[in-house]
């Protein structure tokens, strides 16, 4: 079985989401949470949970990004450099 490649230029628009995603939801979360390690122990998250909990808020949200971006796709060619911005 033969994997596609993904075109470069999809691959760099979702970078450009995990990097402001990063800065803009990512960061702030994990600053927080670090800041307030009771939260975790308070829910008895253990270190599978709590890595989950760091790998979610870091990949959920440029994944539903760019699914955005493609489901723009399917409106016209031009949309999802419209919904990139």
């Amino acid at each position: 079985m033969e994997l596609t490649p993904i075109p470069e230029r999809a691959m760099h628009r979702f970078l450009t989401l995990l990097g402001l995603a990063g800065i803009a939801v990512a960061q702030p979360l994990l600053s927080i949470f670090g800041d307030n390690p009771e939260y975790f122990v308070f829910v008895n998250a253990r270190h599978a949970g709590t890595l989950a909990f760091a790998l979610l808020v870091i990949a959920i949200p440029p994944v539903v990004l760019f699914g955005i971006e493609g489901a723009a796709r399917l409106v016209g060619p031009e949309w999802p450099g419209w919904v990139h911005l």
